[in-house]
């Protein structure tokens, strides 16, 4: 089959070159190849392009406009079997009228969310009309409003309606759906311009003169849609009759419930294994693993998860809840095991023994002096040994202590010591005894 579309753009040509200001660009898609045909006058030249171009999806693309836009992808082909609509809104001219609702899954009857004023709606055939509908995963708000009297005869709150759905909280679409019909009734056609989703203006499109319907399909560039906002303008070329309306309908298609990635890290463990990954659901706490894959790390302790992996994030229990929609990342925080260091007087007779020290793993400790000014009766101060007797390892008061073990030191004692001296007091022969 051969698709075409036609685009005008703006040439800013020169005024000796003999072309408009104008040019118009046709597309003609095959199953390989795009080519591009531009008019100048009476001439035409064609360009093959990449089959990669985007379109509007539709089963007629006649006279659609050619669009790139930004952050929205169309559809195309559309997806097969068609997908599920959970929300509709619908704008049709009847018998009665104008009428517009919005259709929910659970809710066929659209009751409270009807546009359908007292009277005879004083719609303008043949002018455009805005409209706008909007849907938020996070509250489960649709809102839907057209504006079917520009002069002002009905309420706001008749050109206007919203339904809340607790049933679509939290969950996104992959497909936005633009489906329109012209009537049975005479040749008629349905028009949409400015149709803009999410700020990407999609351009204008036009429906088939008879009840074939046309439609279009996007998906938002990150695959979903979680939050909606659809602007544009609509008309009918003629009322239709009680058998067959105009119609347009805006719908949103294969619903799925937002999920988050909640991943581990075993953050330089040298054994064990990080949890496997969890899927936190919208709206629903998750409990965090445990240490399930028994990580270990030399010289710590696990000691949770944080959100940084120096530590510095913010902490989460393992086992406890995670409430907050949002994906997560946790590091295993690792707690530097500590090693204490105690002082003994060795029966000092004054003074006291320093305090207590904590060792970290890995990180020097400078020991204590004697800053208690212990003294014995007898004996002088001369650091620190691993034994009471000092027949262990000195360690020199104020040196760094590295290993990574627990340790008392005990007050290492030097005797006094005393010189007795002899004289030989007028001796006339021997030596006096040494020192």
């Amino acid at each position: 089959m051969y698709h075409f579309c036609i685009y005008t753009v703006s040439l800013l040509a020169s005024q000796n070159s003999g072309f408009g200001h104008m040019i118009k660009i046709m597309l003609q898609k095959a199953t390989d190849l795009l080519r591009i045909f531009i008019f100048f006058g009476l001439g035409a030249i064609m360009l093959p392009v990449s089959s990669g171009v985007a379109q509007p999806s539709s089963s007629d693309n006649t006279n659609q406009h050619i669009f790139m836009p930004t952050g929205i992808t169309p559809v195309d082909p559309l997806p097969s079997p068609a997908p599920t609509y959970d929300i509709t809104t619908r704008s049709r001219w009847g018998a009665t009228g104008f009428e517009s609702v919005i259709f929910t899954p659970g809710n066929p009857s659209p009751t409270g969310v009807q546009l359908n004023p007292t009277g005879t709606p004083a719609w303008s055939v043949g002018n455009y009309h805005p409209f706008s509908f909007t849907y938020s995963a996070y509250t489960g708000v649709i809102t839907w409003s057209i504006d079917f009297n520009r002069d002002g005869d009905f309420l706001d709150s008749e050109e206007s309606k919203s339904s809340t759905s607790s049933t679509l909280i939290g969950y996104q679409f992959k497909y936005l759906n633009l489906w329109m019909s012209g009537s049975s009734n005479a040749p008629n056609t349905v028009d949409v311009r400015n149709f803009t989703v999410n700020g990407s203006n999609l351009g204008s499109f036009t429906s088939n003169a008879n009840t074939t319907p046309i439609e279009w399909s996007w998906t938002d560039d990150s695959g979903w849609f979680q939050e909606v906002v659809v602007t544009g303008e609509y008309r009918m070329s003629a009322s239709g009759n009680s058998g067959e309306s105009n119609r347009m309908w805006l719908r949103l298609g294969e619903k799925q419930l937002i999920t988050y990635t909640i991943s581990y890290n075993g953050n330089s463990n040298i054994g064990g294994t990080a949890p496997s990954n969890q899927t936190k659901d919208y709206g629903v706490n998750l409990a965090l693993a445990n240490n399930s894959g028994n990580l270990v790390r030399t010289g710590y302790t696990f000691n949770g998860w944080n959100t940084q992996a120096d530590g510095l994030g913010a902490d989460y229990a393992a086992g406890s809840n995670y409430t907050t929609n949002a994906a997560l990342t946790l590091y295993a925080k690792w707690t530097p095991d500590t090693y204490p260091v105690t002082y003994n007087g060795n029966n000092n007779t004054g003074g006291t023994a320093p305090s207590n020290q904590t060792k970290t793993y890995g990180v020097n400790l400078l020991l204590a002096s004697n800053s208690g000014n212990l003294v014995r009766t007898g004996y002088t101060f001369n650091g620190w040994n691993t034994q009471a007797d000092g027949l262990g390892a000195d360690y020199a008061a104020g040196s760094n202590y590295t290993t990574n073990a627990a340790l008392t030191l005990y007050a290492k004692w030097t005797p006094d010591t005393y010189p007795v001296t002899y004289n030989g007091n007028s001796n006339t022969g021997g030596t006096a005894p040494s020192n």
